[in-house]
């Protein structure tokens, strides 16, 4: 049987060569493990969306830099534990 699913890679590459629709799916996969783990942190809705769309601007942007050397997934939740405790520190200072 034929596995119709992309896997990250094959996503990654695409969304490399300029597909917004392999972005998005991509995106769709994990959307609710980095919001989850944003709320957490944040313990805060509205932050953890704001949180979320700042996780994935960093990992479109950075996306280049990606060479496959570790799993997308564990990659990709460096990201977002990054971005949430710089957030939370930046809030920490500026209440």
């Amino acid at each position: 049987m034929l596995s119709l699913t992309k896997t990250d890679e094959q996503l990654i590459s695409q969304a490399l060569e300029g597909s917004q629709r392999s972005w998005v799916k991509l995106v769709k996969r994990y959307e609710n493990l980095v919001y989850n783990y944003c709320l957490r942190m944040t313990r805060n809705s509205s932050e953890a969306m704001d949180m979320m769309q700042e996780v994935f601007l960093a990992v479109y942007r950075n996306l280049p830099s990606y060479h496959g050397q570790n799993q997308f997934k564990g990659w990709l939740m460096r990201v977002t534990s990054n971005k949430t405790i710089d957030f939370l520190r930046h809030k920490e200072r500026n209440p």
